[in-house]
């Protein structure tokens, strides 16, 4: 016997709406787009930030700023559709998103004239981190 309704903070597939999924998908849409963008940017062969070349370890403020934007992004897509705690949501949201930076980083062994750091991997949990602390005064304000 299938039941109706949430269990959990979760919602049953049987009692969704095509409103509901709308819903989920565009508060989703930003986080996988800018995910898609990091993607993309960590992919390309000899990438330079040409206007941070002059400041010494520029690309760890690159990735600590790309990162902390996406977990803004998650946190933010998380909190909206899930009903858990902010705790909960945070530790979900600092797993998912560290997985994506370290395999960005072991992607980057792989790609031309790019190389797999792991103080660029520090940068973006660090980034994360930070992200999800400034959605939670963005989301949860006192």
């Amino acid at each position: 016997m299938v039941r109706k309704g949430r269990v959990h903070g979760v919602i049953k597939m049987d009692s969704i709406t095509n409103r509901e999924v709308r819903e989920v998908v565009v508060k989703w849409v930003p986080s996988f787009a800018w995910a898609a963008m990091i993607f993309i940017l960590s992919t390309l062969p000899h990438l330079s930030y040409s206007l941070l070349d002059t400041v010494h370890h520029s690309d760890k403020i690159v990735h600590f700023g790309a990162y902390g934007v996406l977990g803004i992004l998650v946190i933010r897509s998380f909190c909206s559709t899930v009903k858990f705690s902010f705790f909960k949501s945070s530790s979900f949201t600092l797993i998912l998103c560290a997985s994506y930076g370290i395999l960005m980083e072991l992607i980057q062994f792989f790609v031309p004239g790019r190389t797999m750091d792991v103080f660029d991997a520090a940068s973006n949990v660090l980034g994360i981190t930070v992200g999800i602390t400034f959605g939670r005064f963005m989301l949860w304000p006192r």
